[in-house]
């Protein structure tokens, strides 16, 4: 399957969720002390569990990090040694677009949806590359045999070697929302 480019709605990649993925290529992460992740994402309608938006992680290594769905739940997670996780569990799936933002400042690891804090995690220590894992948007890291495989659209995906604040988030989510709306 190919990843598919949609011009007209948005601009923004439709995945199948069925072996669709954008191998982004290996982002250097080594001396960053803050990390900002974010995309505009339109889930399909769905029955499995788990599906990934952004992803460079290979398992219980040192600064791997996803942005996904699963079940009912939006997660961020950063792993500085061991995993940390900011999960909003009150999302509630529709097919609407929204904006998706996790960041890490100052020890702090947030989730924020459509320019608002749903979640965070304090206490989260330093980043480290030492996977040298691909970037991934709409699966796994794992490009010869992905999991997690999005259905749906992403669109506008931006990292950023800072923590964007949750005014700067609020920003770019204003600056777009009239564009996925």
């Amino acid at each position: 399957n190919d990843t598919q480019y949609s011009p007209s709605a948005s601009g923004c990649w439709e995945f199948d969720g069925a072996d669709d993925l954008i191998n982004c290529g290996d982002m250097e992460m080594d001396g960053w002390t803050a990390l900002t992740v974010e995309a505009w994402y339109k889930a399909g309608e769905d029955t499995t569990t788990e599906r990934r938006m952004l992803s460079k992680d290979q398992l219980g290594v040192q600064g791997a990090w996803f942005l996904r769905k699963k079940d009912e739940d939006l997660e961020w997670y950063f792993n500085d040694g061991s995993w940390k996780y900011a999960i909003y569990s009150s999302y509630s799936e529709d097919l609407n677009w929204h904006h998706i933002v996790g960041t890490l400042l100052n020890g702090t690891s947030t989730l924020y949806l459509d320019g608002v804090e749903v979640a965070s995690v304090g206490s989260v220590g330093a980043l480290d590359d030492a996977d040298n894992e691909k970037v991934v948007i709409g699966a796994d890291s794992d490009i010869a045999s992905p999991e997690e495989e999005w259905l749906g659209q992403i669109a506008n995906v931006q990292i950023y070697n800072r923590g964007l604040s949750e005014l700067e988030v609020l920003h770019n989510y204003n600056a777009l929302k009239g564009r996925f709306s």
